[in-house]
């Protein structure tokens, strides 16, 4: 309850209301567009025809506070939050921006006005489609993230680096030890063949590749099963396919 304002006051107050109403837009509902406006939503800072103002009142004073230009007292900061808010323009501008396309046909039914006004005040439907529609900017080449390109020296590095498989071709080990004779192996023959190492260029990997050299006879001696051959006297299985065609 506010305490009772002198004449004076008032009469202030009221001058001051009235050139916040000769402000361009303000001389219309905010809601309906109706002219001569004498209501006012202080907490919305709009000017408001008295059945748009009843209807705010259904809303509640948590979403808006009414009052009329003439017959309620107005305080000092009440009139002072309505100038900073700018009128029914500027406000509508953020609400409602699109007024004319979303303002329905059937303005004298109050149930469809009920329904527009609680969809622009209330849930602020119109506010929210106008900021979807330009919420989503197209992306600029400053937000857009580039990936790193590997460079070819990069790219060469680590193909000669990663491991390449390859027949008769064994790197970092002793390929002596990898495909020595076994001792046990029964299609070794007397076409064995030596392994020797070679080393490649400089700039890649040592690597070690099978030749066809045959092995010594003294190498020979150690597999049991071509001892068994000659105490047998059998001849040598020279055409073994396993040994013309090593690995």
């Amino acid at each position: 309850m506010h305490r009772k304002q002198s004449k004076a006051t008032q009469e202030r107050h009221e001058r001051m209301l009235n050139e916040l109403y000769k402000v361009p837009g303000n001389d219309t509902c905010a809601d309906c567009t109706a002219k001569n406006p004498r209501w006012a939503s202080y907490s919305l800072g709009v000017f408001l025809c008295i059945r748009c103002a009843s209807l705010h009142r259904k809303m509640g004073t948590h979403i808006s506070k009414v009052k009329s230009c003439s017959m309620d007292c107005w305080t000092l900061p009440e009139i002072q939050h309505m100038k900073q808010l700018g009128g029914n323009a500027c406000v509508n501008s953020q609400i409602n921006p699109n007024a004319s396309s979303n303002l329905p046909i059937a303005l004298d039914d109050d149930h469809v006005m009920e329904k527009y006004i609680r969809d622009k005040w209330e849930r602020k439907i119109f506010a929210s489609n106008s900021s979807s529609n330009h919420s989503t900017p197209a992306a600029s080449q400053e937000d857009l993230v580039l990936l790193p390109t590997p460079s070819l020296s990069s790219t060469s590095s680590s193909l000669v680096s990663s491991p390449i498989p390859q027949q008769h071709v064994f790197a970092g080990r002793n390929v002596a030890e990898a495909i020595e004779p076994s001792s046990y192996n029964p299609f070794l023959s007397a076409d064995h063949f030596q392994v020797t190492q070679t080393q490649a260029q400089p700039h890649h990997h040592h690597k070690h590749v099978i030749s066809t050299t045959p092995f010594s006879a003294a190498a020979l001696t150690t597999n049991p099963f071509l001892q068994q051959q000659q105490k047998l006297g059998m001849p040598f299985a020279t055409n073994n396919p396993f040994i013309q065609h090593p690995f």
